[in-house]
């Protein structure tokens, strides 16, 4: 049997299942057979992740983290409409840490010449093939460091870059001082070969330590269904004296809701504090809460604020257009009711979800919500709360 005909046939195989069946193919070498296993399970982490990759069956996968660590199709194509608004030429552009090359690949798509650089040389060969299946001509491939191929680097009209978030040791870090390669320490180098720079970013960042060590012109937090997954900072080498713009940003298969600040608009809005609970509460997605849009959400909707501190909110008109979870409230908890099960959750409440649930006496399910929070200085917990809208 050909080995690419044995990956299609077993492309939905559990792998773990196939490794154990291995004397069942005595015509596969055990090179072959661990090749093949790598790529069926490559597959299958990129049937919804990476359609279009997925879509071409000469495409080649590299190892489990690599797959695991690159961007999704949804990201690398939200970073290139970024690079398009952004760049006013588009000459070139340099993905200085490229991986698997799904970055590479979509910015790839509005520059004339992109420079795939990536210090693996498997992941270099893998790259080359991939981009040849796909007709990608363009992309020029480099098995160079950041470091190697910023000596001499022609000036790019992009420098794209993301560090690994993991030190030496193999342990995870945030501090872009701790990534790999250090960023801080080439940051100099990339601004002097590039006119403007584009960093991917742990989700856990400090975005305020972002601003203070890139001094960023946009900061885009994006999430997946509500998942944050990454944080993208664009910076530019001539930078203009316009504050930072924050992008919020939740895509939703073809829907994407943007709520973009800055944080002068953010700390000068003027909010109402509610004095009481209202029919409905709301939650802004991930994004939102990320970037810190916690006054202007409410300012731009319309909406009171539970508190200071609690950044849930309340009406009594419904919101249709809120961009995240709504609930509509029927009344605060009482031990009378007598509930069995429920979906708990906890905002700015003693209680963890968990602790709470616990002292209820409640267990998970169902289409009632439980919310425990905080109204003014008062902990309270609101029972009997459908969902009206859910991003989760």
């Amino acid at each position: 049997m050909d080995l690419q005909e044995f990956i299609i046939q077993h492309q939905d195989d559990d792998v773990n299942l196939l490794a154990l069946k291995r004397e069942s193919y005595p015509q596969i070498s055990t090179a072959d057979m661990t090749f093949a296993l790598q790529q069926i399970e490559g597959r299958q982490k990129c049937q919804h992740k990476l359609p279009t990759f997925y879509a071409n069956q000469l495409l080649l996968y590299p190892v489990r983290l690599s797959v695991e660590q690159c961007s999704s199709e949804q990201t690398a194509k939200y970073k290139q409409k970024i690079a398009s608004l952004t760049c006013e030429c588009k000459t070139s552009f340099a993905d200085l840490t490229a991986g698997f090359g799904i970055d590479t690949f979509w910015l790839s798509e509005i520059f004339d010449k992109a420079y795939y650089v990536e210090q693996n040389a498997e992941l270099c060969k893998i790259a080359q093939h991939n981009y040849d299946a796909l007709g990608r001509k363009n992309i020029i491939v480099g098995n160079h460091t950041a470091e190697e191929y910023l000596q001499s680097a022609i000036h790019h009209d992009l420098i794209f870059i993301d560090p690994a978030r993991r030190n030496k040791a193999g342990k995870k870090v945030v501090k872009l001082e701790d990534c790999q390669p250090n960023l801080l320490n080439l940051w100099p180098e990339i601004q002097s070969k590039s006119t403007y720079q584009m960093v991917k970013l742990s989700p856990m960042i400090d975005l305020k330590e972002i601003s203070k060590q890139l001094n960023p012109q946009q900061i885009h937090v994006v999430s997946i269904n509500n998942e944050c997954k990454e944080i993208i900072a664009v910076c530019q080498t001539e930078k203009t004296l316009e504050p930072t713009t924050t992008y919020c940003v939740n895509i939703q298969g073809e829907k994407k809701d943007v709520l973009f600040f800055s944080a002068e608009q953010e700390h000068s809005c003027e909010i109402t504090y509610a004095t009481e609970l209202k029919k409905y509460i709301y939650e802004p997605n991930g994004s939102i809460m990320k970037g810190g849009a916690y006054r202007l959400i409410a300012h731009r909707y319309n909406l009171e604020k539970l508190s200071a501190n609690t950044h849930l909110y309340t009406s009594n008109e419904l919101v249709s257009d809120f961009p995240g979870r709504i609930w509509k409230v029927e009344g605060q908890y009482d031990k009378r009711d007598n509930l069995k099960q429920a979906n708990v959750v906890t905002r700015n409440y003693p209680l963890s979800a968990e602790q709470l649930k616990k002292k209820l006496k409640i267990r998970d399910g169902g289409d009632i919500y439980i919310i425990g929070t905080t109204l003014g200085k008062k902990a309270i917990v609101v029972k009997g709360v459908s969902k009206v809208k859910n991003e989760r």
